[in-house]
């Protein structure tokens, strides 16, 4: 049950612990040899930060163009990302609606690198970023009906 708590928890918990994602998280995502798992749920915090302010929808897809803009010249050597990093960005970018990151997502995913079991092959990245789902459901429950799904996911 630890492991799969860790994707309910994690991002609220940063949520409360840390209320401004781009300037911090921008530095750690650039430090080399980090954890891959971190790194990735960096991007489900922010994806959580922007459903709690709407408002800043704007800001975070230019903040997601900019780490993907860097990981572009990364990703092959695999400095600061790899490919389930790119991955959790993409999955963001598609959250987030952007669908003016379509060429810069297109060449990451054309590198055959990144993980598609996590964000999807184009044509599912493309489709997700004109549908721009935002609103994830675990995010609207309180740390007790959370701790109650998670007993019940775990115990089937």
């Amino acid at each position: 049950m630890s492991w799969l708590a860790t994707n309910y928890l994690f991002a609220p918990t940063l949520y409360k612990l840390n209320p401004d994602p781009f300037s911090e998280f921008t530095k750690f995502l650039k430090t080399p040899k980090l954890d891959h798992y971190c790194r990735m749920n960096v991007y489900e915090y922010v994806g959580f930060y922007v459903e709690k302010n709407p408002a800043l929808k704007e800001q975070a897809t230019a903040w997601v163009k900019d780490m993907l803009v860097f990981y572009d010249d990364r990703l092959e050597t695999a400095d600061c990302c790899d490919g389930y990093v790119v991955a959790a960005a993409i999955d963001l970018a598609c959250s987030l609606g952007a669908k003016d990151l379509i060429p810069i997502i297109n060449k990451l995913l054309c590198t055959y690198l990144v993980d598609f079991s996590d964000c999807g092959l184009t044509a599912e990245v493309v489709e997700g970023l004109h549908r721009g789902e935002l609103l994830r459901q675990e995010y609207a429950l309180d740390l007790y009906e959370r701790y109650h799904r998670l007993e019940e996911d775990s115990n089937r």
